[in-house]
């Protein structure tokens, strides 16, 4: 997969979360941090479009081209989206290869 194909998913995926999350957007610093494991609601509960969501994450399931393994929308801290794409599954194995840089970097950013 072509790196333009790699970040066209990528900034598909966070265009289709921006969009639903719009117009509740906002930096809220008392947003529950996970510890022993993730909550979850339904994307309306957060505030988002579930209709538009479903749409997106179907649109990354048809698109062989993407790639994609799976996506885990989290919005306020809880995960409100969760979705495997065949032949994978949850809890199988992935290469990552230097994904670890990028989430380092994110997570690193989020914290300033």
């Amino acid at each position: 997969m072509s790196i333009v194909t790699r970040v066209t998913a990528i900034v598909t995926v966070a265009t289709v979360a921006l969009v639903c999350a719009w117009p509740q957007v906002r930096a809220d610093t008392s947003t529950p941090r996970p510890t022993d494991g993730w909550v979850s609601s339904t994307p309306e509960e957060q505030g988002m479009d579930s209709g538009l969501l479903a749409q997106g994450i179907e649109y990354l399931g048809r698109e062989d081209r993407l790639d994609v393994h799976s996506a885990t929308v989290i919005r306020n801290g809880t995960v409100v989206a969760d979705a495997y794409f065949a032949p994978f599954a949850e809890g199988g194995q992935h290469n990552l290869a230097s994904v670890t840089k990028s989430s380092l970097a994110t997570i690193v950013g989020e914290g300033e």
